[in-house]
């Protein structure tokens, strides 16, 4: 891909006007009449539009402001000319006022009516105009600069073109209108920022070779194993909620871990290695080492996915994986605090000494580079099923984890659990998975309160309770990973992985970190080890759905360990009962009520509240926000969303 460049600077723009009736100021559909009357000079100046009452109006390529204004002000002055006899002028506005959009017509224009072929409805709304200033640059650099700089100031532009309260003669109630209108093109929105050039080209590069949801969903679970290694791990558990737009179907893929010991004759007593983990303002003990793995399924759900729904080839959706790979990921805050909190457990195996001990080069994983290179589910499956042989027949493995439990291991489809909840309905994790469970319990329970109806400190109060419900059943994991993602096709997915806080351990020369999901003590509330050989370990893992109408409204879940079901259930409450909008259902300040019955509170909580949670609990409250309190990155059905900054989360729109 070539950068167009421009040896000096130069300036271009194109406006768009509406065509209005002189006397009733509606919209005119003229503009084919109009450029049958338009000179050859002004040709390439005055162009067609997507409606018939509107044109385009092009200046030159420029060299300075005021060279555009001698321009426009040129061709504004003919066009007013030509107007004239056909009893109309020219408005310059972001959205006409009172004109309908049935009224209008559609350009007879090849392009414009593919267009409407995609957009449908949404593009038959469309009665707005713009303005675009095209900036000729010399350095592909400098333009990728320029982009990342200019996105601090759109808001600010944004806030100026507060133009368009009002939409078919209401009004709306909104200062811009417009602006919710372009929410729902697929190729609207704040740009992303690059690195640099070599990275945007591969983005388009990727954009090209097409995909879906579903490809786009596990090509980021697959960087997230590399980007985030501290929380996701092949070597760990997960689950994905995908909902199939061309069938309707919801289906839940099962990949969490099994308890092992599958064809051992000697019972082997595992040694659970204790490790206190001290977050900000609370310890948590977690036990490691290779008596705390359990069987992984994140590796064969992965591959059981992408041979269910995904379209692309494998080669491509594990490419920014091992991109990463190769370059090394920059160590970033978040990753940092995390690496400093589970140093003991990181470094607990030469290769996690190697990989983690060295701060300031990045993260680094030279083995699991070598293994995803393979780029072929089968050549994986063989070479993890290996690793484990040789582990078996070296006799070094201290720990219960055999070749049998690999071998045997399946993932499972479940339906998900359904929960009604004010007019909508939750799509869930089912058993034997007690996530989604100990949620249709909170929710059930806040069915039978009118929230709306409290006051503020009556609500929040009301919500604690809530979590007191979800406390008869509890279950987590640790360290999680979530993803969310949509696509205009409607498809959806939701998923959830988790290594634990992992195990310290590596499996033979793959890279693969593995979990330490037997020695989380949320899992096994019966105790270690109590479990049957080979059941799936018990999740508090909650990937979902909202729906509304039968269509998706929100997609979502969190990481969080114990505070998983705590950082749902407020998001919920936020975008339904409280009707905010994504950010702020995410980023509005969070409680969680611990197993020894302390309110953990997050600042931003008003003082009564605080006063009247005090009242019925014990509280403590945090000076800053923490990852201790979830991350629930979300997607709504309009393609906004929203990632939670308290794990470092990002929310990107890709047209």
């Amino acid at each position: 891909m070539e950068f167009n460049s421009s040896p000096e600077p130069t300036i271009g723009v194109e406006i768009e006007l509406q065509l209005i009736d002189r006397t009733s100021f509606d919209l005119k559909n003229i503009a084919p009449l109009l450029l049958k009357s338009i000179s050859p000079s002004f040709q390439g100046r005055i162009k067609e539009e997507f409606l018939q009452s509107m044109i385009e109006l092009n200046t030159g390529i420029c060299s300075t402001v005021m060279e555009v204004e001698r321009d426009l002000r040129e061709s504004l002055k003919y066009l007013e000319e030509r107007l004239a006899p056909l009893d109309a002028t020219f408005y310059s506005s972001s959205l006409h006022p009172f004109a309908r959009v049935k009224h209008q017509r559609i350009t007879l224009n090849p392009r414009y009516s593919r267009i409407m072929d995609d957009l449908q409805i949404v593009g038959r709304r469309f009665i707005s105009q713009g303005l675009h200033v095209h900036i000729g640059i010399d350095d592909p650099e400098k333009a990728i600069r320029v982009n990342n700089t200019i996105r601090i100031y759109l808001p600010l532009l944004l806030a100026l073109t507060t133009s368009s309260p009002f939409y078919e003669g209401e009004y709306t109630g909104l200062y811009s209108y417009r602006t919710k209108l372009y929410d729902a093109l697929p190729r609207a929105g704040m740009p992303d920022s690059f690195e640099n050039w070599d990275e945007y080209k591969r983005v388009v590069a990727l954009l090209k070779k097409g995909g879906n949801a579903f490809d786009a969903a596990l090509a980021a679970g697959f960087a997230a194993t590399v980007a985030e290694p501290i929380l996701a791990s092949l070597g760990g558990g997960g689950f994905l909620l995908a909902h199939v737009a061309s069938t309707g179907e919801d289906i839940l893929f099962d990949f969490f871990v099994n308890s092992p010991g599958r064809g051992r004759v000697d019972p082997v007593k595992p040694k659970l290695i204790p490790v206190e983990v001290r977050f900000r303002s609370k310890v948590q003990v977690f036990y490691i080492g290779e008596g705390a793995v359990a069987v992984p399924g994140v590796l064969e759900g992965f591959i059981h996915f992408y041979q269910r729904l995904c379209s692309m080839d494998i080669g491509d959706i594990v490419a920014p994986a091992l991109r990463y790979l190769e370059e090394g990921v920059p160590v970033n805050d978040i990753q940092a605090y995390l690496t400093d909190l589970l140093e003991p457990i990181l470094t607990y195996s030469g290769y996690g000494r190697d990989i983690y001990g060295e701060r300031g080069k990045g993260m680094h994983n030279p083995l699991l580079r070598e293994f995803l290179s393979l780029r072929s589910p089968d050549r994986w499956i063989a070479r993890y099923r290996e690793a484990v042989e040789d582990m078996e027949r070296d006799g070094l493995w201290k720990g219960v984890l055999t070749y049998r439990d690999i071998e045997e291991y399946e993932v499972a489809e479940r339906r998900p659990l359904i929960v009604p909840y004010r007019g909508h309905e939750v799509a869930t994790n089912p058993p034997p998975a007690f996530g989604g469970s100990l949620l249709e319990g909170a929710l059930t329970y806040l069915n039978g309160k009118e929230l709306s109806s409290m006051g503020t400190e009556e609500a929040w109060l009301t919500k604690v309770r809530a979590m007191e419900m979800m406390q008869r059943l509890k279950n987590g994991s640790g360290g999680t990973t979530h993803i969310s993602v949509m696509d205009i096709e409607g498809n959806a997915v939701s998923m959830t992985i988790s290594n634990g806080s992992n195990s310290g351990c590596f499996l033979g020369n793959t890279g693969i970190m593995l979990n330490n999901m037997m020695g989380e003590d949320d899992l096994h509330p019966g105790g270690f080890y109590s479990l049957p050989v080979g059941v799936r370990v018990p999740s508090m893992m909650s990937p979902s759905f909202i729906r509304s109408g039968g269509d998706i409204h929100a997609v979502f879940g969190s990481g969080g360990s114990k505070r998983i079901r705590s950082a749902m259930l407020q998001v919920i409450v936020n975008l339904i009962d409280e009707a905010m909008d994504v950010r702020n259902a995410v980023e509005a300040p969070r409680v969680h009520l611990c197993d020894d019955g302390v309110v953990q509170i997050e600042p931003g909580l008003d003082e009564r509240s605080i006063s009247m949670i005090d009242k019925h609990y014990p509280v403590n409250l945090w000076a800053k926000k923490d990852m201790y309190f979830g991350g629930v990155h979300t997607v709504m059905g309009d393609l906004t969303g929203w990632g939670d900054s308290r794990r470092s989360g990002v929310f990107k729109r890709v047209d």
